[in-house]
């Protein structure tokens, strides 16, 4: 993983990427913009594992919700959005 300065914040921009409290699956589209947004600031990440580093720090400060779902051999990722995210049902 490389650093470079950047006075850009994704933050937002990562938790409306990510706009639903109960954790659903993330494509690869948006893995890809979660990516791109970490190197908008300043944080380069050289494979997939490192991408998944990054979001075991927001779980760790308790902005995301990450599930690793392992089905027939392929791993997938589940992320919710725990600061702002919208109930993914609503009421009747």
């Amino acid at each position: 993983m490389k650093f470079t300065k950047s006075s850009y914040n994704p933050l937002a921009e990562i938790l409306e990427l990510f706009p639903t409290y109960a954790p659903m699956f993330v494509t690869t589209f948006g893995f890809e913009q979660f990516n791109k947004l970490l190197r908008q600031g300043g944080i380069h990440c050289q494979s997939q594992a490192e991408m998944l580093q990054c979001l075991e720090v927001l779980e760790s400060l308790g902005v995301l919700e990450v599930e690793q779902v392992t089905h027939s051999g392929s791993k997938y990722l589940k992320i919710g959005n725990k600061l702002n995210g919208k109930d993914s049902q609503q009421n009747s």
